[in-house]
């Protein structure tokens, strides 16, 4: 059963769930309780996108509170929908809803509420594409929030005010609010939102260039994550986490850790689309850490899970770093079967590139092993397939295999030549390491 289906028969459930407390309450006449399980209702509903029954419940729950005269009642329900249909992609609706609220806020004195529905109010603006009057809401909303010396909303609305900055990339006016909605999360001790805002603070010191300083911010994040055990926060800063070990300590192992954490929480919380990506995250690590035995173990464990059915490009690029393993082990047969494995396999799913690159490796695994015909029938396929995909790189790559080939039949004329041509290639591509090798070859060709 997919993901979507599970999601869809819990909501359903809770629907079912809810229909039975109407019944009890309803027989009860209690019109606070009654108009609560309405809104439930109405929520359940239009998560499912059944939104003509959700207002229904909606407008219920708002005429339960009308009923017994409850303007605050009547209001809590209005915002409610009203950020349903925001959350619903329908920011209009839900605007008229903040507007009634204002009014309500209005007739009742009650400043807070009025705050709430000013903020909300601006949410619609910067949703609908027009950001200075979403900064002209959410300010009157922090104003009226700092008047009736509210904490929790004023960090509410500072934090509105970092994320509509952020989203018009003004990093310096985010980064200010975002501190000083950080400060109220502090004072009040509220971790949920302390971790959010230390989030929302790494992702634009990483996004401006300050990534050791980011690291650490988020770190923040995941020790906060796990002691509140929010588990979707937590894998959020892993994501993060193992993106910055990677392009500042490429040959850390702690990111094998974080690695090891944001699989087992994908697992839980069933997002295995993602899991694969970050099992090769972990073989590319292992690789780098040069434990190759260990990467061995973990490319053939995700061989066996792919099995006939699996992602052919994956499978291949699972057999061509094996084969890698392998022949810098100097375990040629092996090295040899996995890449006839991810051969064949490329030829099977019409993939030229992958074909062309693996000919090479088995024409590199055939020259070491001795078998110079062989090798030589190899690499001149493999390069006739790169200059029928104009692979510039993997030319010059062939054509200095070849050039080797030809030296160690004593074909020294030929050699010379591919070798020259090679070198030509890796000049054009700026390849300086290789043009040197070459220089090296064709100084000791000459020499011999």
């Amino acid at each position: 059963m997919s993901e979507s289906m599970n999601t869809t028969n819990e909501k359903t459930a809770l629907i079912d769930q809810y229909q039975s407390e109407l019944v009890k309450v309803k027989s009860a006449d209690k019109p606070v309780e009654l108009s609560k399980v309405h809104e439930k209702l109405a929520k359940s509903y239009f998560d499912l996108r059944e939104y003509e029954e959700g207002l229904k419940h909606f407008d219920k729950a708002i005429n339960q509170a009308k009923r017994i005269k409850d303007r605050a009642l009547e209001a809590f329900y209005l915002g409610s929908k009203g950020t349903a249909y925001l959350h619903h992609k329908l920011p209009e609706e839900g605007f008229l809803c903040f507007k009634e609220i204002v009014e309500i806020a209005d007739e009742i004195k009650n400043s807070g509420l009025k705050s709430d529905a000013l903020g909300s109010m601006g949410l619609v603006y910067m949703e609908t594409g027009d950001p200075g009057l979403a900064i002209e809401k959410i300010k009157e909303a922090l104003e009226l929030a700092e008047e009736i010396d509210d904490p929790k909303r004023t960090m509410a609305q500072l934090g509105a005010l970092g994320n509509t900055y952020l989203l018009l990339a003004a990093t310096e006016d985010a980064e200010k609010y975002f501190g000083r909605a950080l400060e109220l999360a502090n004072e009040l001790g509220d971790l949920q939102s302390k971790a959010g805002y230390l989030n929302n603070l790494a992702i634009i010191l990483d996004n401006g260039g300050r990534k050791e300083e980011a690291l650490a911010q988020f770190e923040q994040v995941l020790k906060i994550s796990r002691d509140i055990k929010d588990k979707p926060a937590e894998r959020n800063a892993l994501q993060y986490l193992i993106n910055l070990e990677l392009e500042l300590r490429p040959h850390s192992d702690l990111v094998l850790s974080y690695l090891d954490n944001i699989i087992a929480l994908s697992i839980e919380l069933n997002f295995t689309a993602e899991i694969k990506n970050y099992r090769d995250y972990q073989i590319m690590v292992l690789l780098r850490l040069n434990r190759q035995s260990d990467a061995v173990d973990a490319i053939n464990e995700e061989l066996k899970v792919e099995g006939l059915d699996g992602d052919p490009n994956r499978m291949t690029y699972l057999y061509n770093n094996l084969g890698n393993v392998y022949y810098d082990q100097g375990k040629l047969p092996r090295a040899e079967a996995a890449y006839q494995s991810g051969f064949d396999l490329s030829v099977n799913n019409g993939v030229l590139a992958a074909q062309a690159r693996f000919l090479g490796k088995l024409g590199a695994v055939c020259a070491d092993k001795g078998d110079l015909e062989q090798a030589k029938s190899y690499t001149i396929r493999s390069l006739e397939m790169a200059e029928k995909l104009k692979d510039v790189p993997l030319q010059a790559e062939q054509q200095s295999l070849l050039a080797m080939t030809y030296a160690d039949l004593n074909q020294k004329e030929k050699a010379a030549e591919l070798a020259n041509k090679a070198m030509q290639l890796f000049e054009e591509n700026g390849q300086k390491l290789y043009v040197e090798r070459m220089h090296s070859f064709l100084n000791e060709l000459k020499a011999n």
